[in-house]
């Protein structure tokens, strides 16, 4: 007797774990008497259709172009005697989470293999598990080595996923959250829960399920009730800060040599120690209450900078390091890129102990270029050695600085320049800071400190600017800047 039972890539069971947009071989088990084969696609995820490569012979093919389930029949021998019929289905789990959404016509009774429970109490025993709240889907960078569970990622750049499909969509590429890397844990971070599909998250390109916001659990040691989380130089969470200080969270419960916390990734938390009460604000003095030690840190948005470039224009770009407003200079000859508080606004003084940090990248290529990133009282672009108060980093191809200086000045154009030793390098994500204080400016290159100044600093009364500076001198190349955040801090020291 002719049978219909399908065989789908040469087995005789549904695939339930199809691969996007990836051929799949149809055919049917035959005994040898089969006269005619009609194929049929019963449901399909919604979106435009997707085809059999023909309906009417034994062995045609079929290429899933969305996540969700393909119902296929087939039909032997239709309108005669020995007509049967069988179905199976094709499906693609759900890239972000590896559910797999049942067809319309799937049952609870039929063969297990096209049942639709087993996929829909597997979906419902997340939500309740995880009380409805999803982690977020990101994916690994490229040459991730191991970014498995418990692994603290940097949640930077991002990547798209079923690039020209229906489903097509931009997720963040997570990176190891090292503190060895300043850059990688200044922003927003996570914790690794592993692969969407239940595997180690080891490889490029793997989707990762990560917590930003919540409880996390079963980490080794024995710390107080409340005592701060740090993340580590090995990307994990530790007791103790690595060499970039990074708070991530503070200690819930603790029993049995472990310990639970609560995890934020967030913005929120401090990179550097603050001392106490905390506070947010625009402008130091607008805080009542000015008791010694008091601190608070501010994240600058990009509507509160000035800014000014010649001929090329501006823009956003988004990669592995993060993302970052440029702006560019084009044609030839002088021209200058800058980013800068507004001059007639006042931004700190020396009393206040102001501290600002500048992500940032310059992109100068081979043209001579002067470089100002940091605390001034004017335009800073004409001059190695502006007779200006200023406390700021110079890189400067007419200087000759093949190294970035530390460079303070009390307004008397002779200023105190210390070579950091920390070598100019184009193109390469940096995260420079200065910290002032009444007598005295620290400079720190990537979170470690590179020159101390107590003479030739800006006076007190002085009204200070940030400033990234991009001067082109000559040459016909195009310049840039980069940046990505810019942070300001200021504690009443008295």
């Amino acid at each position: 007797m002719p049978r219909a039972r399908i065989e789908i890539d040469a087995v005789v069971a549904s695939k339930l774990d199809a691969t996007l947009s990836t051929l799949v071989q149809l055919s049917n088990d035959d005994v040898g008497d089969e006269t005619s084969y009609l194929w049929e696609i019963l449901d399909q995820p919604a979106g435009a259709a997707d085809a059999l490569s023909a309906s009417s012979i034994e062995n045609p093919t079929v290429t899933p172009l969305k996540e969700g389930t393909y119902l296929l029949r087939l039909t032997v021998d239709k309108n005669l005697d020995t007509e049967t019929s069988d179905m199976k289905l094709v499906a693609v789990p759900e890239l972000k989470t590896y559910d797999r959404v049942p067809a319309a016509m799937e049952t609870t009774e039929a063969d297990p293999t096209t049942g639709w429970k087993g996929a829909v109490n597997t979906m419902l025993r997340r939500q309740v598990g995880t009380h409805g709240a999803q982690p977020v889907i990101v994916c690994a960078e490229a040459g991730a080595s191991n970014l498995g569970v418990g692994v603290l990622v940097g949640l930077i750049g991002e990547t798209t996923i079923k690039t020209g499909l229906p489903g097509e969509e931009v997720l963040l590429i997570a990176v190891l959250g090292s503190a060895e890397t300043a850059i990688r844990v200044s922003g927003l971070m996570g914790v690794s829960l592993g692969e969407v599909d239940g595997g180690p998250g080891t490889a490029a390109g793997d989707l990762l399920n990560v917590l930003i916001l919540g409880v996390y659990s079963g980490l080794a040691g024995a710390p107080a009730q409340g005592d701060n989380v740090y993340v580590s130089d090995a990307g994990l969470p530790a007791l103790t800060a690595g060499t970039t200080e990074r708070v991530i969270g503070h200690v819930l419960a603790v029993g049995g040599g472990v310990y639970s916390m609560l995890f934020s990734g967030l913005l929120a938390e401090s990179m550097s120690p603050v001392g106490t009460p905390f506070f947010t604000a625009d402008k130091p003095w607008g805080v009542i209450t000015r008791q010694v030690g008091q601190a608070f840190w501010s994240y600058i948005g990009f509507d509160l900078p000035s800014y000014a470039h010649a001929g090329a224009g501006k823009g956003s770009v988004s990669d592995a390091d993060g993302h970052w407003i440029w702006i560019r200079a084009g044609g030839a000859g002088a021209a200058t890129n800058m980013i800068y508080e507004n001059w007639a606004r006042t931004q700190t003084r020396m009393p206040w102990g102001a501290e600002f940090r500048f992500q940032l990248r310059l992109l100068n290529g081979t043209v001579s270029t002067r470089d100002w990133i940091g605390l001034v009282t004017a335009d800073p672009s004409a001059s190695d050695t502006p007779a200006q108060h200023l406390a700021a980093f110079r890189h400067s191809t007419v200087a000759g600085d093949a190294n970035w200086q530390a460079v303070s000045d009390d307004g008397s154009g002779v200023p105190e320049i210390t070579d950091t030793g920390v070598v100019y390098v184009d193109d390469v994500p940096l995260l420079l800071s200065v910290d002032t204080e009444s007598g005295e400016v620290r400079f720190a290159i990537n979170g470690v400190l590179v020159a101390t100044h107590t003479t030739k600093v800006p006076s007190d009364a002085t009204d200070l600017r940030y400033v990234i500076c991009n001067h082109r001198i000559a040459g016909a190349a195009v310049n840039e800047i980069r940046f990505g955040k810019i942070e300001c801090s200021w504690r009443n020291i008295g």
